[in-house]
């Protein structure tokens, strides 16, 4: 029983880990369980990220300090974040995205339930 365990384990552990190149997150501790998914879908799915930033100092909407919101960073690279902005539109983790309105031209920002 106890080697089915670790063995179960070992293979969650692995399903959870980002491939060697899956953009690095800044700011991963404190995210909500809803934005670590999409962050993993993202990392999984699109190897053309430059980075995600997760959690960072209150503004005053709050929601990356809550946890609740990533940035997803593209650069000048628009047919990534169309693609990423409407594809995320989909999951049930996500409130609502800002894409190509202002200051989100070189990130899809995404914040979740």
């Amino acid at each position: 029983m106890v080697k089915t365990l670790s063995i179960i384990g070992v293979a969650a552990a692995l399903a959870l880990a980002p491939n060697a190149n899956a953009a690095p997150l800044v700011g991963g501790g404190g995210l909500t369980a809803n934005a670590w998914t999409v962050v993993n879908f993202v990392q999984a799915n699109y190897p053309g990220v430059n980075s995600i930033g997760g959690v960072r100092p209150c503004d005053q909407i709050g929601e990356h300090c809550a946890g609740r919101a990533i940035d997803v960073m593209v650069g000048g690279n628009t047919a990534l974040g169309n693609t990423i902005n409407n594809t995320v539109r989909g999951l049930p983790q996500v409130k609502y995205t800002l894409w190509q309105v202002a200051s989100h031209y070189d990130h899809v920002h995404i914040t979740v339930f």
